[in-house]
């Protein structure tokens, strides 16, 4: 399976970059958004994060380590957006619900300047087919 990674990089008028993430979020290609995140924020760290997981259409426990290190390192600058059923289910069975700023899908807030059109790049992570394990 492919993991699908789509920036947006922050303008002057607004400080998030905002992360696209599509595919399955697992122990092969968690270390591969988890590195782009620190890329993202080494190259503005005054900017929060949105991440859009709506194309997520499967994540494990694995797959919420980069989530938790990016809020440990944000904070309230993190927000996850267009969670699917089963992704937020698995974040509420594991105790993050509480902690991680949920938003619903096509939300721009917390303000008008969030942006997602002008993508700059994507990025494919290669992971085996979870039917093939």
């Amino acid at each position: 399976m492919v993991l699908t990674l789509a920036t947006s990089s922050p303008s002057m008028a607004w400080t998030y970059w905002v992360l696209a993430v599509a595919g399955e979020l697992d122990d092969a290609t968690a270390p591969g958004l988890g590195a782009r995140m620190a890329r993202l924020l080494g190259s503005n760290p005054r900017a929060g994060l949105l991440l859009d997981l709506g194309g997520v259409t499967f994540i494990d426990c694995a797959g919420l380590r980069p989530l938790v290190q990016a809020h440990r390192r944000l904070g309230e600058q993190l927000y996850l957006r267009s969670l699917r059923r089963a992704v937020l289910k698995v974040v509420d069975l594991v105790g993050l619900a509480n902690v991680f700023q949920i938003l619903p899908a096509g939300t721009s807030w917390p303000d008008a300047t969030w942006r997602t059109e002008g993508v700059a790049r994507s990025y494919e992570l290669s992971t085996p087919s979870r039917n093939a394990r």
